[in-house]
């Protein structure tokens, strides 16, 4: 194998990630068609599977999770600001906890479990990541040297 510039590579994934087959078993479990984002069904049901006293859904008003988009005519021209969120979610949630119960929470981390550890035996069988990442340093001292793949 190419010696790389580091000796490490970088992935990213949500620890949180669903298939598209589990986030439907998900929705359904829940009776809804959205899992929402912070503080929605899912974030909300895995609370209540594994710290259920920390939950205050009598302190969380539904109606206060959606978005007030009051930066759309920005955000539609590929703009961001540093208030996007909170011009979107000013009581600081997304989505409506409606639908979430602690069989849903078990059922969520239950798979997201089971996802990371799959993912993790990814990226210890990954031998491709090193290599492009040796190829890529190495054209970076010569860019001139880059390959033609088409």
């Amino acid at each position: 194998m190419p010696r790389l510039a580091r000796d490490y590579c970088v992935y990213v994934r949500s620890a949180g990630w669903l298939s598209d087959e589990q986030a439907e078993l998900a929705r359904k479990a829940a009776n809804v068609a959205d899992m929402g984002a912070h503080a929605g069904v899912s974030e909300t049901a895995m609370m209540m599977h594994l710290v259920p006293e920390l939950v205050r859904t009598d302190q969380q008003d539904p109606k206060k999770s959606y978005s007030l988009g009051r930066l759309d005519s920005v955000k539609a021209h590929g703009i961001r600001t540093g208030f996007d969120w909170y011009a979107d979610f000013p009581a600081h949630f997304a989505g409506d906890f409606t639908g979430a119960t602690p069989e849903v929470g078990k059922m969520l981390f239950d798979m997201s479990v089971d996802n990371l550890a799959e993912a993790i035996k990814t990226i210890k069988n990954d031998d491709v990541s090193p290599q492009l990442a040796a190829e890529y340093a190495g054209y970076g001292k010569n860019p001139d040297g880059t390959p033609e793949y088409y």
